[in-house]
């Protein structure tokens, strides 16, 4: 099971998202399921990376992709890089959410009140 959690702080500008776990649903390396949530998170990091190379960023982002585990976060500068980094995390959370309804014995959204400690 993958699970999935988004974090946002709105009054510090910050957003996190976090990978974990693996789908089951095919073998390793060829599980379509696993396929998806991964192309999502890349996504949503080299966004960040290319909003890092902007100056959008308060600090370097925390982008770590290992495999069944990963997260991305950052804090952004100011109200337009938190718009632009909001709509990416926001993309992604709803391909999550497809997932979800259409493979939910692999994948979930994790409520904020059962993150990841």
């Amino acid at each position: 099971m993958i699970r999935v959690f988004f974090g946002e702080n709105i009054e510090e500008k910050s957003l996190t998202m976090q990978v974990k776990g693996h789908a089951g649903h095919g073998v390793i390396g060829s599980d379509i399921v696993c396929s998806a949530v991964s192309i999502l998170t890349y996504t949503v990091a080299q966004i960040f990376k290319t909003m890092e190379q902007g100056d959008a960023f308060k600090s370097p982002a925390v982008i770590r992709l290992d495999r069944g585990d990963g997260q991305i976060s950052a804090l952004c500068l100011d109200s337009d890089g938190y718009a632009e980094a909001r709509k990416a995390m926001l993309f992604a959370k709803t391909g999550i959410r497809l997932l979800e309804t259409a493979y939910p014995e692999n994948v979930t959204l994790v409520e904020a009140e059962k993150a990841f400690k």
